[in-house]
């Protein structure tokens, strides 16, 4: 379950523990990309990639990068279709009209250039590693405002159109520079493209889909880089409809080209149709990394990026069971369903009251009549819930989830059946967005949602048994609590948040910050505070994004010598987003 997790519940597990147990069962979005990796697949045909219903040239990139991001079935080159044009295009977000012999730079502000500029980046965090020579025209451009002084390092391989060796080129600066942007020209397709023959063509197709598998498997092995790394492969363009050797006019061969991105802020396993263009990839760079690409003409590719969006969803008048099923701004009950006439009650054996909502969680919510709301934030594609032995009421997607789609972390466990409420309890077939689930196991472990289906998919058997009645009804068991840690707001945040807590008695009273390691980065209180409500402020503006955890701990007079065991003990998770 993602968010709230009580230690006092705890007290045999480290610390430490605690986190690793929340980061496993963070969302997939919410990572945040801090660098970009171009790969440019140098003259590939559509009709030969993802035009391709066998793929059978890009079985890497079709059977396992592609499930892991997000391709575009109807991206173009409407400029003109040669290989510094193209590569110019992509990296100024204009239509660069360029020699194609390396003799003429673009004329418009490279990625590099906006970089470096706007963010002081230095050279070693923009590279050009190259596989043919007269693309080192790539690291600047010859326009007033920027130009060498903001370019990116050139790196070019000594083996032209040999892509094992660019491969090579490339691994070597990840592992010394780690730039923060770099692109890589593969471009061995090309030249056996115009070489011929056919079979030595679609040869260099395979290796290069072999390449860029093997480079985002090293992005992904790398400490520095991992789930922090956006990989965009593409083409600068095509080749002639009728004539495979040759590309350069306005023919659909030459202008279909492809577009696979995959990251931490990329959906996955989507298919888009939306028509895009080259001039589109720099901008959305400049989303992706936080900086302004003044002079593009393109725009940002949306369906790439996970972005807050809204969905209304409806409610019946009377007790609900809710959950929310993306990660909003402000994830306080009052704020999520100003109109309910009810506190939010999560269930652990007995009813919690509950001001501060969670990802993954089930809750009870009483409204006065049949009504619409709508939820703003971003989406959650997948998620793994933590669930004890016994009755669990937990949460949904942002998505429809099959039953048959949701596995488990033991083979051994066994689960009733799914059951939904309106009015009575019905059994579900399919976890719905914004709906809450009772769900009853034979032992503690963990639920996997996922919208594509598991292999392994848990055991389901009937129960007689109907799950706990609503709160305030005969059989029903409710627990008031006093002391309280609301949510962070806002969150996620840049650079500054609050930190709302309510204590009931002097006590020895404990605020601190911890990175995704359970190392303490931020100690914001540790004092002795009389019983109220506190609002404690943390400006993060010299730590980088990322998840945080943030603890509270009350100890009482007596137990504050020790330390062994506090009256209040409780840790959230918040989001430094810059």
């Amino acid at each position: 379950m993602i968010g709230i997790m009580k230690l006092a519940q705890m007290r045999n597990s480290s610390f430490l523990l605690l986190f690793l147990m929340i980061i496993r069962g963070g969302n997939l979005y919410s990572q945040q990309t801090e660098n970009v990796v171009i790969a440019v697949i140098d003259g590939a045909r559509y009709t030969e990639t993802f035009g391709d219903p066998t793929h059978q040239y890009i079985p890497r990139i079709w059977n396992d990068l592609r499930p892991q991001g997000t391709i575009f079935t109807s991206f173009y080159n409407d400029g003109i279709t040669q290989t510094n044009s193209g590569h110019s295009t992509i990296l100024t977000g204009t239509w660069q009209s360029i020699l194609n012999d390396g003799g003429e730079l673009p004329h418009k502000p490279t990625l590099f250039e906006y970089f470096r500029k706007e963010k002081n980046s230095p050279a070693s965090e923009n590279y050009v590693v190259l596989g043919k020579t007269k693309l080192d025209i790539l690291a600047f451009s010859d326009h007033a405002d920027y130009g060498a002084s903001y370019g990116g390092i050139v790196d070019t391989t000594d083996f032209q159109y040999d892509d094992v060796y660019t491969l090579e080129n490339v691994k070597d600066v990840i592992t010394t520079f780690h730039p923060r942007l770099m692109i890589t020209n593969l471009a061995a397709t090309d030249r056996a493209g115009h070489d011929g023959p056919w079979s030595n063509y679609t040869e260099k197709l395979q290796r290069a889909d072999s390449i860029v598998n093997e480079l985002w498997n090293f992005i992904q092995a790398d400490p520095t880089y991992s789930n922090k790394t956006t990989l965009i492969i593409t083409n600068d363009h095509g080749r002639h409809t009728t004539d495979f050797r040759s590309h350069g006019d306005g023919c659909d061969g030459c202008r279909h080209i492809s577009l696979l991105m995959l990251g931490p802020d990329t959906p996955i396993d989507k298919i888009e149709a939306t028509r895009y263009t080259q001039v589109d990839i720099a901008p959305t760079i400049g989303r992706l990394l936080n900086f302004n690409t003044y002079y593009s003409t393109g725009n940002i590719i949306t369906p790439a990026l996970t972005l807050p969006s809204s969905e209304t969803y409806s409610i019946q008048s009377g007790w609900n069971i809710i959950s929310v099923p993306k990660l909003a701004s402000s994830m306080l009950k009052t704020e999520l369903f100003p109109s309910a006439i009810s506190s939010a009650y999560s269930y652990n054996g007995s009813y919690l009251k509950q001001d501060t909502l969670e990802n993954g969680v089930g809750y009870w919510i009483k409204f006065p009549s049949s009504q619409d709301f709508t939820i703003t934030g971003l989406n959650i594609e997948t998620d793994t819930i933590d669930v004890v032995e016994g009755w669990n009421l937990i949460g949904s997607l942002t998505i429809p989830i099959p039953i048959t789609n949701i596995g488990s972390s033991s083979a051994n466990m066994i689960l009733s059946q799914f059951f939904r409420y309106s009015v009575n309890y019905i059994i579900a077939d399919t976890l719905q967005p914004c709906r809450g689930y009772w769900v009853k196991s034979n032992q503690s472990g963990q639920l996997f949602l996922n919208p594509i289906a598991t292999a392994h998919p848990v055991a389901i058997i009937s129960e007689n048994e109907n799950p706990p009645p609503p709160p305030h009804q005969e059989g029903s068991s409710i627990i008031e609590t006093s002391y309280s840690l609301k949510q962070n707001y806002p969150n996620p945040f840049n650079p500054a948040t609050n930190f709302q807590f309510t204590i009931t008695d002097c006590q020895l009273t404990i605020l601190k910050v911890y990175d995704v390691l359970g190392r303490e980065v931020a100690t914001l209180l540790n004092e002795v505070r009389q019983p109220g409500e506190y609002n404690v402020n943390w400006n993060a503006s010299g730590f980088p994004s990322g998840f945080y955890y943030y603890r509270l701990q009350v100890y009482d007079s007596d137990e504050s010598k020790t330390r062994r065991a506090a009256t209040f003990d409780e840790t959230k998770k918040l989001i430094l987003m810059k």
